[in-house]
């Protein structure tokens, strides 16, 4: 147990000793050069100065977490990515807008039958390896989760009953919803009730 935690323990120290200051600099530098071309305080990011401490904490979880990684202790890695200078609270509140209170209730749910022996259903269903899912889409800095999750739902079915993949505009359903909350939030049952009730479909990314 004493040689597990002193290996332990020198791991962490040369983790920690071989990201130098001059490492955190040029992954910043590369960060910026990638990801922020313009000035912090005219995209409403504030000073630049602490979201490049931000960056340097995030960065250093990055590469202790792959660091542990490769010793088998995660099945998979991190990157850096638009989000390194964000804290986790401002990830959270700014991305995650699903609004619990307009999303399915018993009055819009229409009933499953529970008879197993209808179909004998798979342990799992991978829909990526049947060509159901559309690459990876970037909501950026708007809080749509709600209209990304309803696309992806029609585009899946669309998939499944079709055999043809297209890729929807959730740009659509920020604009033409009801309530108008676009990107402060809103939930995938008003997204659908907005395409059944007032669009009549949906239209895809390059119309």
């Amino acid at each position: 147990m004493l040689i597990i935690f002193v290996y332990a323990l020198i791991t962490v120290c040369v983790n920690g000793l071989t990201l130098t200051q001059s490492d955190v600099e040029s992954q910043w530098i590369a960060f910026k050069k990638q990801f922020r071309d313009t000035d912090y305080q005219s995209i409403g990011l504030g000073d630049e100065s602490i979201r490049r401490q931000i960056f340097e904490i995030n960065y250093r979880d990055i590469v202790n977490h792959n660091t542990e990684a490769d010793q088998g202790l995660h099945s998979f890695k991190l990157g850096v990515n638009q989000f390194t200078d964000w804290t986790t609270e401002e990830y959270q509140g700014w991305l995650n807008k699903f609004d619990h209170g307009a999303s399915a209730t018993k009055s819009n749910v229409r009933p499953v039958s529970s008879n197993n022996s209808l179909v004998k259903l798979p342990d799992s269903v991978d829909w990526r390896q049947k060509g159901a899912v559309t690459p990876i889409k970037d909501q950026g800095s708007c809080g749509s989760c709600w209209a990304f999750a309803a696309v992806g739902g029609i585009e899946g079915q669309i998939a499944i009953k079709q055999g043809k993949l297209l890729s929807l505009s959730e740009q659509e359903l920020l604009d033409c919803t009801y309530s108008g909350t676009g990107c402060n939030g809103g939930s995938p049952t008003e997204a659908y009730n907005t395409l059944a009730q007032r669009l009549h479909g949906i239209q895809n990314e390059q119309t």
